[in-house]
């Protein structure tokens, strides 16, 4: 968990401390700071702003700590303090083409240099974002007047893998629901070992492609008002429609799980009274789908336990609130309550209150 003068380690089948690191110079200062974690979990880095500590997770042992320039809510970036590898920090200079370099958190490691052509030798490339995957670093460059470029590269020496060209080798479809905002920039986000260009919201886009092959799997993934697209997953989709029950002409929802090539795998078919919206607050487990059901001011939180094979559905009271339903966007709905706060980890579900009171949001662990 991030403090603003550091991070407090827990243990998440039991909700125990295992590590705290704390800064106490930092305690009360109005600067803000950010948290990265490498893909495998190994490592995490801390930024009070200028600066960074690198922490093993396991133990919490300070692991290195280095300075940097970046500041503001978002400094773990390709072009700011850099990327948090499991083996290294991944960083980015450019000029007319992209000079990327790796610097390993041990004095044993391989350190690596490379450079990935990009424009012409009068321009200047603009790299817009930069990922790590497991073993891949993906990264997003534009030259003046031209089209984005998304690279794959290997973590490990450097070398290019693959590349494609928005517009050439994949159209993100603008005719989707929730519109995209005109000429908005959309990150890519990593979902196991695949990337998502997220035009609606965290982990919830229309263009998949395999990191490893540099396949694009699917650049048309449906998502319209009578079936919005809810969540890319490492094997698939999902997605809801809502429709009319012919003998009772009650509302009913059908959650669907889909291949990327759009064949069906399972589905729920449910009751809108049992879920209480649709759209945002649930988590998308093997055996089920757990759904934040939106309650009124009298009644009791709680969450629904829907299993894919169409068993019975369970209700799970909660300790704590979860009310999204005075945000309009459904990508801010998604950062509050989505796959950063509503997740699976060892030994527990972890859901984070919001909003939560002025001070702290708390957060509840459930077997």
């Amino acid at each position: 968990m991030e403090l603003d003068n550091g991070m407090v380690s827990l243990n998440t089948s039991t909700g125990e401390e295992t590590w705290s690191f704390l800064l106490p110079e930092h305690r009360g200062v109005d600067e803000e700071t950010d948290v990265s974690v490498s893909p495998d979990g190994s490592m995490i880095a801390f930024s009070p702003g200028q600066s960074m500590v690198l922490l093993d997770t396991g133990s919490g042992q300070e692991v290195a700590r280095l300075g940097h320039t970046a500041s503001g809510p978002s400094q773990f970036t390709v072009d700011g303090a850099g990327l948090i590898g499991d083996q290294g920090l991944f960083t980015v200079e450019f000029d007319h083409d992209a000079h990327i370099s790796l610097t390993p958190w041990q004095e044993d490691g391989q350190e690596w240099k490379s450079t990935i052509p990009a424009c012409d030798e009068t321009e200047i490339v603009d790299v817009s974002q930069g990922v790590l995957t497991h073993d891949q670093m993906v990264i997003e460059y534009s030259c003046p007047f031209q089209e984005p470029v998304t690279v794959g590269i290997d973590q490990s020496d450097g070398q290019e893998l693959w590349r494609l060209t928005q517009g050439k080798d994949y159209s993100p479809d603008p005719d989707i629901f929730p519109a995209p905002i005109p000429s908005a920039e959309y990150d890519f986000g990593v979902v196991g070992d695949l990337i998502v260009l997220q035009n609606i919201s965290e982990e919830r886009g229309t263009v998949v492609i395999d990191s490893i092959s540099g396949q694009v799997l699917n650049d048309k993934i449906p998502s319209t008002t009578d079936t919005p697209l809810l969540r890319v997953l490492p094997d698939g989709y999902m997605t809801v429609r809502e429709s009319k029950d012919e003998d009772s002409d009650d509302k009913i929802l059908t959650y669907e799980l889909r291949e990327f090539n759009g064949d069906l795998k399972r589905e729920i078919v449910i009751s809108t009274d049992v879920t209480r919206g649709s759209l945002n607050n649930f988590l998308v487990l093997e055996d089920s789908l757990l759904k934040i059901r939106m309650v009124e001011e009298n009644e009791e939180q709680d969450m629904a336990v829907l299993p894919w094979d169409g068993t019975e559905d369970l209700r799970v009271p909660l300790p704590i609130e979860v009310d999204t339903t005075g945000i309009p966007s459904i990508a801010r709905a998604d950062r509050e309550v989505g796959p950063s706060t509503f997740l699976a980890s060892p030994g527990a579900i972890i859901l984070r209150e919001f909003p939560g009171n002025k001070v702290s949001q708390r957060t509840v662990g459930m077997k």
